[in-house]
């Protein structure tokens, strides 16, 4: 009987053991899938965001958006009637006995002026002026990321449409509206985001973009641990691969809802459009590659379930035939 006792103590040891690096290991892979989700938003952040020539191919073709060429319409008349006063430029030009109809004509000028500048701003010719103006936020983006002095702290940040100002009205003289041919006017800027939004996470951007393919490597290298630590070898790769695939589809929607905040402080609406226009163009491949990239975690998770279900099955077929 006194035998007895010790094969049970010594099955308890190693049933600690197992549990203890059962435990550890699936907190690695866990730690490793949560690397892996930050990999992911670094490499959208240094492949979109601090690329000044993605940047600029991202958002080229917004011109091309209803949404932003609605807004740059809607601010040409709004800074045009504003610095010229259209209603006395139109009641100059009509007859004394006419000028009580400077309204009407005012509202059939301003309609004129509206369609005329989106059909502008959607053309090619409107690109050369934009992508300019990209290349020049981008750099203030950029400075305000890196802590530069010069960088603006507070207010807007967006592509300033001085520089479209005279292509505009350049377009509407052509078409035989010169009353602003004398005028020299500011459109202002297609808002992105406030300076005051990026100053504050700066630090951590820049560890996620200095680390994009440093966190790749240490997710690869925590599961493998968590391989070697587990007697289950598939466990933790199940963990990391379903684990991955929570965690980056989680920090999509966190980043969307972050986008969504942002543009939500922008007024008017019309303004706030072409802002959403903006981020959904700069998060599309952002979306692609988390979507990619969670369901390749999806396919090793599945894997790992399968062949574990499947020498889980087999074991008792092995016992048997053993027996």
């Amino acid at each position: 009987m006194g035998n007895t006792d010790v094969p049970d103590q010594d099955a308890a040891a190693p049933t600690g053991t197992n549990r203890f690096r059962a435990i550890a290991s699936i907190t690695l892979a866990v730690i490793a899938a949560l690397t892996m989700s930050l990999a992911v938003n670094a490499y959208w952040l240094h492949d979109r965001i601090f690329d000044t020539d993605s940047f600029v191919e991202a958002l080229a073709p917004l011109p091309q958006d209803p949404a932003v060429s609605t807004a740059v319409a809607t601010r040409t008349v709004e800074a045009l009637s504003s610095a010229g006063n259209a209603e006395a430029k139109v009641a100059e030009v009509l007859p004394d006995r006419l000028s009580f109809l400077a309204p009407e004509f005012t509202g059939l000028l301003t309609d004129r002026v509206f369609a005329i500048t989106r059909n502008l701003v959607e053309s090619d010719a409107f690109s050369t002026a934009w992508t300019g103006a990209l290349t020049v936020v981008h750099s203030v983006i950029m400075g305000i990321l890196e802590g530069d002095p010069a960088s603006p702290t507070t207010g807007d940040v967006g592509v300033d449409l001085q520089g479209a100002s005279g292509l505009i009205l350049g377009e509407l003289e052509a078409r035989g509206i010169d009353l602003f041919s004398e005028i020299e006017t500011s459109l202002g800027t297609i808002t992105f985001v406030q300076a005051e939004v990026l100053a504050g996470p700066r630090s951590l951007l820049n560890v996620f973009e200095a680390s994009v393919w440093l966190l790749p490597v240490i997710a690869l290298v925590l599961v493998g641990s968590a391989v070697v630590v587990d007697r289950d070898r598939l466990r933790p790769l199940q963990v990391f691969g379903f684990g991955s695939a929570i965690a980056i589809l989680a920090s999509l929607a966190i980043v969307r809802g972050v986008s969504n905040l942002i543009v939500g402080g922008i007024e008017p609406d019309v303004r706030r459009d072409a802002a959403a226009a903006v981020w959904n163009a700069l998060l599309s491949g952002y979306a692609l590659v988390g979507v990619i990239a969670a369901g390749v975690a999806v396919i090793v998770g599945l894997t790992a379930w399968w062949y574990r279900r499947s020498a889980a099955r087999a074991a008792p077929i092995s016992a048997e035939a053993s027996g």
